[in-house]
């Protein structure tokens, strides 16, 4: 148990510099297809976007199923659940447009687009878990 503990302690860091990182290159990503730019063009390995969200997104699953529960395990402060919130409704706007936009013009950027506020999303709520001061003391 102690071990586990220290563990959890040590991997903490890591994975939420990895988070803030992602967080950080998506939105940078997203800036550029908002206008009009392919951010393949910047960020030529966007394959490692999906390869960090993999690494910080699966101790989390993991955390949730041997908690089951995601309310136990994802308590954010009062802001952060808002931000979380405001970042989730941008990203189904952002969806949704993109269902009615690619019928008539169908173009990179804007898959880039919806693809990226995905990620803004999925490495916010993983930077809010690792991030969490409370979590940190009771793990």
């Amino acid at each position: 148990m102690r071990l586990r503990r220290k563990a959890k302690k040590l991997f903490r860091t890591p994975l939420l510099v990895i988070s803030v990182a992602g967080l950080l290159g998506s939105l940078a990503a997203h800036i550029e297809a908002i206008f009009g730019l392919d951010p393949r063009h910047t960020f030529r390995e966007m394959w490692v976007f999906q390869l960090a969200l993999l690494v910080v997104l699966v101790p989390l699953i993991i955390e949730i199923f041997r908690k089951k529960s995601f309310a136990k395990i994802l308590t954010p402060s009062r802001r952060m659940k808002y931000l979380i919130y405001t970042v989730l409704a941008y990203y189904a706007v952002n969806f949704y447009w993109f269902l009615y936009w690619a019928a008539e013009h169908m173009n990179a950027s804007m898959t880039w687009r919806v693809v990226s506020a995905g990620w803004l999303l999925l490495f916010l709520i993983a930077a809010a878990f690792y991030g969490d001061e409370r979590r940190a003391v009771a793990s």
